[in-house]
């Protein structure tokens, strides 16, 4: 059964602002393959949250986009369900976003 997707607070606004840029600064055909890109990597860890990232420091996993420089980042809360912790450029600080996860 696929597992439940929960965007933490801080991430869901991390993808919609990222989402804006490239609709203001690029163009919407640009913004909308952002979307569709992370629904696609959303759908590919729903199907399989345990093979889908690389582990990042042992709870953490995460999973690169194609074609946009954004990493999610997100852990595995229990069978049912994925916790995505971060919607990340990848020039950010390494595990900033780690303060978010209140297991």
């Amino acid at each position: 059964m696929p597992a439940e997707v929960i965007f933490d607070h801080s991430a869901s606004r991390e993808y919609l602002r990222a989402r804006r840029w490239y609709a203001e600064r690029a163009e919407e055909r640009i913004a909308q393959g952002f979307t569709n890109e992370v629904d696609r990597v959303l759908v590919h860890i729903v199907e399989n949250p345990e093979a889908a990232g690389t582990v990042f420091r042992q709870h953490y996993r995460w999973v690169r986009l194609h074609r946009f420089p954004y990493l999610i980042y997100y852990r595995i809360a229990n069978s049912d369900t994925v916790v995505i912790l971060a919607v990340a450029h990848k020039r950010r600080r390494l595990g900033y976003w780690m303060r978010r996860d209140k297991e």
